[in-house]
């Protein structure tokens, strides 16, 4: 896999786990909204498309409603994050930023 562009810093780490697909992105803190995706500020890489469906499902349904909820703390640090398989996984920070929060999410190989 070839490291995207956005939300990279978790990349060696989740191929190093044994990921077949990563998505990642800079999502934009919006006071009034929550979050904000943009489609140039996001990246996507996988060795296996098989489940590419799945895996956005995923990320659409389960993490943006996570990654929402992190946008509304006070304080905040980085965070690890699964689906209740354990096959999807995120991690997310703010970076101390002030305004974005970074986002990697990878899956791994159907066991």
């Amino acid at each position: 896999m070839t490291k995207p562009e956005w939300g990279a810093m978790w990349f060696d780490e989740a191929v190093n786990s044994g990921a077949v697909m990563y998505w990642g992105a800079r999502a934009v803190i919006n006071r009034h909204r929550g979050i904000e995706l943009y489609r140039d500020r996001q990246g996507f890489t996988a060795d296996d498309e098989t489940d590419k469906a799945e895996f956005f499902k995923w990320i659409n349904s389960s993490l943006i409603p996570v990654v929402q909820q992190y946008a509304k703390k006070y304080k905040r640090g980085p965070v690890l994050t699964s689906d209740a398989t354990g096959r999807f996984f995120a991690e997310m920070d703010d970076r101390n930023s002030g305004g974005y929060i970074y986002v990697g999410a990878w899956a791994l190989r159907d066991i």
